[in-house]
């Protein structure tokens, strides 16, 4: 095995940086598959295997190149220093996953037809690429106009200002930003801090063009989330394939919908009870189709999901779930609001396009101050809070002006209360 199935020469030069051992731990094989381990740029290990007679890959890295800097280095390494293999009577579980799933239907690909698939891949994934960077181009020309004419200047302008970039972006592959760009002028002129939220959004813009340029020279889960953002989405076999399955008692935390261009969405939080980690179920429904699965607030179930790649992972799908028998009586949270906002600032600088952040507090008291309802927390720290009439008032009905713990998203500058728990009852906001 050489280096000449390495996709671009790009990434043959970072595999042979990763032909050391000091790089991998538990080398181990048989005479039909090896694996091991890869030491990633954070603190955990990619999982990489080589089916020998097949002549397959399979490593749970973000990368989109196929095969990827690990497999690579993993087949280097069998040829150069095979002494460095131990032979195991065992296959690992997740390498005895991999080789039951084969290939889709029960078909079986020579060697060949796997190469001219993931050529295939490969040579759309780059059309892709090339289509996105001409869209960059334009969009930096747009920001860079609009900043000129200064943010006070957009009050002013037309619908079609915004819905002609934004079609733009969608024709150059970068659905996501253009999206966002459609939804900017409900920022605009509802109250007198819109102008810092709408240069906030152009600086993220910005930043998301300047990544994606140099993305080859970023950490995979950074290449990750900048493609998510641009609107390259990971496909979930794919993801069930690849990523390592979190098996936990998850805790429904809270759910909210909403439609856009006909399009349903609904966010689902959950927390794992054993891991502490916090994931986000995306759905979408067409019109009138209803979800594929519903999510019951309150609920708990027992399951394996598996995240989403990112630097800051969040967004999970669930791979197997079973729903237990009981009800969450109590939201665990921060202590203060204070402690929450380290816990966000260091999410937001892991992945600054990340636009809604689970948020749970305990022992918050309501305190409605000139019609506006807020949290004050024990140590006096005022949370605001996003609210309509019913929500507001069910929250102080339900309180009766004592702590609660409370739930919702934080977008920033301002929470989005999705439940609460008191006396150890759960009510769904």
């Amino acid at each position: 095995m050489s280096l000449k199935l390495a996709p671009d020469t790009a990434t043959a030069d970072r595999a042979k940086k990763l032909t050391s051992t000091k790089f991998w731990k538990t080398l181990a094989g048989n005479p039909s598959v090896v694996w091991g381990q890869c030491k990633s740029s954070g603190l955990t290990y990619y999982k990489v295997a080589f089916d020998l007679k097949a002549q397959s890959f399979k490593c749970n890295c973000a990368s989109r190149k196929f095969p990827c800097k690990h497999a690579l280095a993993l087949s280097v390494l069998l040829v150069e220093q095979p002494d460095a293999f131990v032979v195991a009577e065992e296959i690992p579980d997740w390498v005895q996953e991999w080789q039951s799933k084969g290939a889709p239907s029960g078909k079986v690909y020579t060697p060949e037809e796997e190469q001219a698939k993931a050529d295939l891949r490969q040579k759309n994934f780059s059309k892709r690429l090339n289509q996105m960077a001409a869209g960059l181009d334009e969009l930096e020309n747009w920001l860079l106009d609009t900043l000129r004419q200064g943010i006070a200047a957009l009050e002013q302008q037309p619908y079609a200002f915004w819905k002609d970039i934004s079609a733009r972006m969608y024709d150059a592959k970068l659905g996501a930003i253009g999206k966002r760009i459609k939804n900017l002028p409900v920022h605009i002129g509802t109250d007198d801090n819109w102008p810092t939220k709408v240069l906030s959004e152009l600086t993220a813009f910005y930043l998301l063009i300047r990544g994606l340029r140099k993305m080859d020279e970023l950490p995979l889960n950074i290449q990750q989330d900048l493609l998510t953002n641009a609107g390259v989405n990971t496909r979930k076999e794919e993801l069930f394939q690849y990523g390592q399955p979190v098996k936990d008692i998850w805790m429904i935390l809270g759910v909210t919908e909403g439609v856009e261009d006909n399009l349903n969405f609904r966010r689902t939080w959950v927390l794992g009870h054993e891991t502490k980690r916090y994931g986000l179920i995306l759905d979408y429904a067409f019109g009138r189709n209803p979800y594929q699965f519903n999510y019951k607030p309150g609920n708990v179930f027992v399951g394996n999901t598996v995240f989403y790649p990112s630097n800051a992972p969040l967004r999970i799908a669930i791979k197997d779930k079973n729903v237990l028998d009981r009800q969450l009586k109590r939201l665990v949270g921060f202590p203060t609001f204070v402690d929450y906002l380290d816990f966000y600032a260091t999410n937001l600088a892991a992945n600054p396009w990340q636009l809604s952040f689970p948020c749970s507090l305990e022992q918050v008291q309501p305190i409605l101050q000139a019609d506006q309802l807020f949290l004050k927390d024990k140590a006096d720290n005022l949370v605001p809070l996003f609210q309509d009439e019913r929500t507001k008032w069910k929250i102080l009905a339900i309180s009766g002006g004592h702590p609660i713990n409370i739930f919702g998203e934080w977008s920033g500058d301002q929470l989005l209360p999705l439940s609460l728990t008191k006396d150890n009852r759960y009510t769904a906001l």
